[in-house]
């Protein structure tokens, strides 16, 4: 269940004394966005870091809206410096009129916890101001479990995005650990002193964190109980608008406009909710970020977000307005949310958005717009259940996929809005559609299928499937109860792709998430072609394009060296293709896969390690320039 941040407890009286009075909530940012930053990359953005307890906490401003500034009893400090006492001012807090806004993501404090902060200099003219690097990133509390001391964060209400081909995901993944505490601090101070150190202080227990509610979905409860807030002017047949800064989203073609509609239509789309969001076109940004309109704004115009995208950190946040006054609707009791926004990190355009596929950016809107609605993460952070089984595809997960597959509705999502925003006439029941399927290409020949039944009351299960650019057709029918089925006669080195549903007299159910697999080859030697290389000695690859009759053809292939080649479509002195295949064994065990291309044509792109028969495809959508492939971990096929 979700819950609304700690607030600091200097405050907590005259808060909820508010509340009561007031009956007003603002969440600012349910879900702050963020690419993990290694230990090195928050050190490098820190002008400051050091140990100490939280003494005092007092209302600020910062950017013009609500904070809190806590005054921090400095203990040690590791990096830079400071006096006794160091003032750190983070957004979220309480307003001259007595309301609360939170950022989400942010870190919040009570009076005597001991912290370990990562801080820059904040703006505002105090010598003693700072700002915690990348919001919760740079803020870990100190925790003692087994006896160790620990730091830890607190990421509650943070959705990580792991970018494709990143050379540092092993060291992200490792950055969710807890930290032994004598030992970071000792890595801390020798990078202090320009000592660069491996890694020696990750703890090996996890730590347990909060308890988890394992509802079928989660949703926003911003005021402080079991009230869950939606937009009740959808029961009245009425649109919430949602303006676009006019100046868009960099590094996404188009500015991102496309993007936003799809994303928009995607949550309107599901005929048993009654959502009606309304996009309201662009216009200029008003000059306050609370000025009574929903927006989507690129870039942080407003400077709520502390810092820039370099590379890691946070990439965008969404929140709202709104009242804790209960007011009924179908399903029961609900606040009321009146304002939301959604807001893009500065520097996102440049070093994330940019080399990324524009339908990654249409499932980033599409999340937050989901926060918009009142739906917070269905798993994946502290207060939701692990992202696997039923939710394991949640668009509402705090994990991005970034994998190209734009923005889907799993079962789970439309079950969170069919709860909030039921249809007047939602119509006969239907099965509950399967959840997590899961495609895997089977050694000895064909794809694997499982997924999880969801429903009690079906009668059989279709199974459709598709090639890469070919439409889903039906390909099994099975019956009640079933999870799993292997296609043996799958061609060899075919991509294939499914998606699975079931039915009932009355209907069938909304189809599971698609997956897709590619089934191995017969095992043996490299031998290259006109229009296969071989690269590596081990790797045999090759194209299949579409032609502008909708034609399936076989690019021809160039070998330039032993582990690099071309490949070209219609003529043959224009390059479309460049790949390389790397033996990346010493590095992280795996042999890597990169490709570039130079075109915006459907391009299906096969490399087949020849030895075991493994065999992996990679896509690129007709009409979208050629999406890089950074693959660093798909063949684990060392010695």
């Amino acid at each position: 269940m979700t819950v609304a941040p700690r607030l600091p407890s200097v405050v907590a009286t005259s808060v909820v004394a508010t509340w009561l009075l007031a009956l007003l909530w603002t969440s600012g940012a349910e879900a702050t966005t963020y690419v993990m930053s290694t230990d090195d990359e928050l050190f490098d953005k820190a002008d400051l870091v050091v140990t100490g307890r939280v003494r005092f906490a007092e209302p600020a401003l910062a950017a013009g809206v609500p904070a809190t500034r806590y005054l921090v009893e400095v203990e040690r400090v590791v990096h830079g410096i400071a006096g006794d006492v160091v003032g750190v001012r983070v957004p979220g807090g309480t307003r001259h009129d007595g309301t609360v806004w939170h950022l989400w993501g942010a870190p919040r404090f009570d009076r005597g916890e001991r912290v370990l902060l990562f801080l820059s200099r904040a703006d505002d003219g105090a010598h003693d101001s700072h700002q915690v690097v990348e919001l919760g990133l740079g803020a870990f509390r100190e925790s003692v479990t087994s006896g160790e001391r620990r730091f830890v964060r607190d990421l509650r209400g943070s959705r990580e995005v792991v970018p494709r081909g990143d050379r540092r995901a092993a060291e992200r993944r490792a950055s969710h650990r807890p930290r032994h505490a004598e030992r970071f601090l000792a890595w801390l101070a020798a990078r202090s002193a320009g000592v660069h150190r491996a890694p020696d202080y990750f703890s090996r227990e996890p730590d347990p964190g909060p308890l988890r509610d394992e509802s079928a979905y989660t949703l926003i409860r911003p005021c402080g109980n079991d009230l869950v807030v939606r937009w009740h002017e959808f029961d009245q047949g009425e649109t919430v608008r949602i303006r676009v800064d006019s100046a868009g989203q960099p590094g996404v073609p188009g500015g991102g406009f496309s993007q936003i509609q799809e994303a928009i239509a995607l949550w309107n789309r599901d005929d048993r909710s009654d959502i009606a969001l309304r996009y309201g076109g662009t216009g200029s940004p008003p000059a306050a970020l609370r000025d009574g309109e929903s927006w989507i704004y690129f870039e942080d115009p407003f400077g709520v977000l502390p810092g820039s995208f370099t590379g890691s950190g946070v990439l965008a946040a969404a929140g709202g307005d709104g009242s804790c006054t209960p007011r009924s609707f179908r399903n029961g009791q609900a606040g009321s949310i009146f304002e939301a926004d959604i807001i893009t990190q500065d520097g996102t355009g440049a070093l994330y958005f940019g080399p990324r596929t524009p339908a990654d950016f249409t499932e980033v809107m599409a999340h937050e717009l989901g926060h918009l609605l009142g739906l917070a993460h269905a798993c994946g952070d502290d207060e939701s259940p692990p992202c696997s089984g039923a939710v394991a595809n949640a668009l509402m997960g705090a994990f991005a996929h970034g994998d190209g597959r734009g923005a889907r509705l799993s079962n789970d999502d439309r079950q969170a809005i069919r709860f909030l925003y039921p249809a007047a006439l939602a119509g006969p029941s239907v099965p509950l559609a399967p959840s997590d399927l899961q495609a895997t290409a089977l050694a000895e020949g064909g794809i694997g299928l499982t997924w999880i039944d969801n429903s009690s009351d079906e009668t059989a299960f279709e199974i459709e499937e598709r090639s890469a650019f070919g439409s889903f057709a039906p390909r099994a029918t099975l019956p009640a109860g079933s999870t799993s089925l292997v296609l043996s006669d799958v061609p060899p080195g075919t991509f294939r792709a499914y998606q699975v549903r079931a039915v009932h007299a009355t209907g069938a159910s909304d189809y599971s998430g698609e997956a897709s697999a590619t089934a191995y080859v017969a095992a043996g030697t490299c031998a290259g072609s006109g229009t296969a290389l071989c690269l590596e000695g081990d790797f045999r690859a090759s194209i299949l394009f579409v032609d502008g009759a909708r034609e399936e053809r076989a690019a021809v292939a160039s070998e330039l060296t032993a582990n690099t080649g071309t490949f070209t479509f219609f003529d043959a002195a224009n390059v479309e293709v460049v790949l390389k295949v790397l033996d990346g064994c010493v590095v992280n065990q795996r042999q890597w896969v990169f490709a570039a291309g130079l075109t915006d044509v459907a391009v299906e792109l096969t490399v087949s390690h020849m030895p075991s028969g493994e065999t992996r495809t990679y896509l690129n959508q007709a009409g979208q320039a050629f999406a890089p492939v950074q693959d660093t971990d798909g063949f684990a096929r060392c010695p």
